[in-house]
């Protein structure tokens, strides 16, 4: 009886894990979700919409919080196997990241009330088009994720040198339009901003894509310092010590407002 009560715990423990990767995945449509409403709405000054997107913030904060106390009770039940301690950690990262995610979602919606209905007629084509590349990230940083997936995970690391060039681009298109029609300054100003926050984004996206060859191979940071051979980014030194993740560069207006994470 011995035997079978441990087995039966440990089946159970498998479960909670399980469970645990519904919740991320969940977590990590809601904020797939926000992400896409709030350009949505950008592209349409919607400004309900826009709404709608910051309400839904509070979700995932829950959820944030949800998943760092399941992991954790979970952890104190047990000391997990090596595998299940990355994975466990993992989802605690993943959960950190995606609410960050949410939080630049609703950033870009607070852009689309700050601006309002009328627009000065700024193209967002190219704002739009980053968008999609991020959304497109996103999506299959989770997916590599839920189906352990390494290959995928380092395609939307390689994803992102594109997201940063055309950030850069934006960028240098925006001041230029700023430069030579100053009644734009207000609007081009605000997508600068938008620009900068998908850029943000699609780094959360590399953290998670990370996540899931640290999961699999055990490897912390494998696309920075060498770890990623495919990587444009990879320095000479394929030796160089491993680095914590560095912050975000400048902290969302939400975080300006509120003091949250």
């Amino acid at each position: 009886m011995k035997g079978s009560g441990r087995v039966a715990f440990v089946d159970a423990y498998g479960e909670a894990i399980r469970r645990l990767d519904q919740q991320a995945t969940t977590m990590g449509q809601a904020a797939s979700d926000m992400l896409s409403q709030a350009l949505t709405a950008l592209a349409q000054r919607n400004q309900e919409m826009a709404r709608r997107v910051l309400a839904a913030d509070d979700d995932i904060d829950a959820k944030d919080a949800t998943m760092e106390r399941d992991v954790l009770e979970l952890i104190s039940l047990l000391p997990p196997r090596q595998s299940d301690l990355r994975r466990l950690a993992s989802l605690l990262r993943v959960a950190r990241d995606l609410e960050r995610v949410a939080d630049y979602a609703c950033d870009i919606a607070e852009v689309v009330l700050e601006l309002g209905p009328a627009t000065e007629g700024v193209n967002l084509g190219a704002v739009s088009a980053l968008g999609g590349q991020v959304l497109a990230m996103l999506a299959d940083a989770l997916t590599a994720l839920d189906t352990r997936d390494v290959a995928l995970a380092r395609a939307v690391n390689r994803a992102d040198d594109r997201v940063d060039a055309g950030y850069a681009r934006i960028h240098q298109d925006l001041i230029t339009l700023m430069e030579q029609h100053p009644h734009q300054i207000r609007e081009a100003n605000q997508l600068v901003l938008v620009a900068r926050y998908l850029e943000r984004i699609a780094d959360h996206a590399v953290n998670v894509a990370e996540m899931t060859v640290f999961t699999v191979e055990g490897r912390r940071r494998p696309f920075h310092h060498g770890g990623d051979p495919a990587s444009p980014r990879a320095p000479a030194n394929p030796m160089g010590p491993p680095l914590d993740s560095a912050p975000d560069p400048e902290p969302s207006r939400r975080q300006g407002k509120d003091g949250a994470s």
